[in-house]
């Protein structure tokens, strides 16, 4: 997994994080081994939260 930092002007909006794919290997009845990709590579935004204030 790794974070690139998102800035609009001067300003940090967020980061970019990207997962890398994932993959599992599975065994059929006859005692073959397939390589599966269970999910895909994705890069997912999230954004900074603002800090919580004292009446939330």
């Amino acid at each position: 997994m790794k974070r690139e930092p998102v800035y609009v002007g001067e300003r940090l909006t967020g980061h970019n994080v990207h997962y890398p794919p994932v993959y599992i290997t599975v065994r059929d009845m006859r005692g073959y081994d397939s390589i599966i990709q269970a999910r895909p590579a994705r890069v997912v935004f999230e954004p900074i939260k603002g800090q919580p204030g004292l009446f939330e």
